[in-house]
């Protein structure tokens, strides 16, 4: 007879863990967002961590502002080059690493 042994990996435990830690992973993100909707007067040190009132709530408007006042498609575009730029260079690197290690490796 078999015995059914159950998988380490499968077991309730690994389960409740890797949730909580999802969970403390992704509560800073929430909370950003959730602020991101306030009006700026109502992120203070006590009202940080709470949900958006009829009163602290701005809509979509800091988002508005941010896009046409702040210039954040500019600085998005400024990003989104260096990112590209900085892989473009990164991959160049390590291309020259590759075909130099083959070289060495051809000579013996």
């Amino acid at each position: 007879m078999k015995s059914k042994r159950r998988s380490f990996a499968n077991s309730p435990f690994w389960t409740v863990l890797m949730t909580v830690v999802c969970v403390i992973y992704l509560y800073p993100i929430f909370m950003v967002f959730m602020n991101s909707l306030k009006v700026e007067t109502a992120i203070t040190t006590s009202g940080a961590f709470t949900l958006p009132t009829a009163d602290t709530f701005a809509g979509l408007s800091n988002y508005a502002n941010a896009i046409g006042a702040k210039g954040f498609l500019v600085s998005f575009g400024y990003t989104r080059r260096s990112s590209v730029s900085s892989s473009a260079n990164t991959g160049k690197v390590t291309l020259r690493q590759i075909a130099s290690a083959d070289n060495i490796q051809s000579n013996f």
